[in-house]
């Protein structure tokens, strides 16, 4: 059941990946960004099953990966919240990324999950999410919320970094408990990534009236 779990999870992403390029010249330019975010999603998971399978450690993969996910979540919150300070997103880029490096090299090394910037990330990720959120309040566009692609990927985006942010902000502690702990822990995770790829589906399906 937990193998069924995991091969669902990583190649979910494959249904709306496929249907993003068969849509390529209709999607919008955030549509186009959330393919590219899957893409490099489905890239890292593969990779970590890969050498889960092989008894590797796969834990720096997520060094390499979480920075790179944050780089394509902020340039497509970006060109959301053009309100802001475009000066602002560069000096968050270039800190986080430094936070990273840091983190990588003096508390959390490759061979460890990279618990601390997943959760700092993680609340940048609410930050932006909630504050679309405000921005559609203040100013509510024209026709249904159901209709537009982006308010889906936003409702995924909290749904998912809400629901997992605990879990891996404590995820090196689990990996230390019985394997029932760690397993549970996972299971929640695939679920709720399960849920946020079918968000990602409906984003990429719906058409952009941008």
């Amino acid at each position: 059941m937990f193998n069924i779990l995991i091969y669902s999870s990583v190649f979910f992403p494959t249904i709306p990946l496929i249907i993003g390029f068969f849509r390529w010249g209709k999607l919008s330019s955030i549509q186009r960004i959330l393919v590219f975010i899957i893409l490099t999603t489905l890239i890292s998971d593969l990779l970590t099953l890969s050498l889960r399978q092989t008894n590797h450690n796969n834990h720096w993969v997520y060094h390499i990966y979480v920075p790179f996910f944050f780089i394509l979540l902020i340039f497509l919150y970006k060109k959301l919240l053009a309100n802001l300070p475009q000066l602002f997103f560069h000096i968050l880029q270039f800190s986080f990324l430094f936070f990273c490096l840091i983190n990588s090299l003096f508390f959390q090394n490759i061979n460890s999950f990279n618990s601390n910037a997943v959760t700092v990330a993680w609340f940048i990720y609410l930050y932006f999410a909630l504050t679309y959120f405000y921005q559609l309040l203040k100013n509510p566009p024209n026709g249904s919320l159901i209709k537009n692609p982006v308010f889906w990927f936003n409702t995924g985006i909290i749904l998912y970094h809400s629901s997992t942010i605990i879990l891996f902000g404590v995820l090196n502690h689990l990996l230390k408990q019985s394997n029932e702990v760690m397993y549970a822990s996972w299971v929640l995770n695939i679920i709720f990534t399960i849920v946020l790829n079918c968000f990602y589906l409906l984003t990429i399906c719906i058409k952009s009236t941008q």
